[in-house]
């Protein structure tokens, strides 16, 4: 009966976790404002320059406040992300050589830049 208790703590805790996960929502930052590595952040920015590697794209996106690089693994699911779209991201950051950037968990296309 002890594990039966154990398992059903368990259960709730993680239906407890999910619907809370749900809920949990992230402002939109201006880059300037990501200033500290391992921070998550949404940003909305027009992507300056993209390039496509067979598992990722490496994207720096502007914004009126700045620039950030931001790395994009492929997934199944399909997006264009090319130069001159606008999208937002929510991610991670963290510093390579130096350069803070932002390691993208959702990449959203906004709209064209006309």
């Amino acid at each position: 009966t002890l594990i039966n208790i154990a398992l059903n703590t368990s259960l709730i805790g993680i239906l407890i976790l999910l619907i809370l996960a749900e809920n949990v929502t992230v402002d939109s930052n201006l880059i300037q404002n990501i200033t500290e590595e391992e921070q998550y952040v949404k940003v909305q920015g027009l992507i300056t320059t993209s390039i496509e590697t067979p598992g990722l794209y490496i994207l720096e996106i502007e914004d009126k406040s700045g620039k950030i690089k931001v790395i994009a693994f492929k997934k199944d699911e399909s997006i264009e992300l090319e130069k001159n779209n606008i999208i937002e991201v929510e991610g991670s950051t963290t510093y390579y050589k130096d350069e803070l950037e932002i390691v993208a968990d959702k990449i959203t296309k906004i709209s064209y830049w006309y």
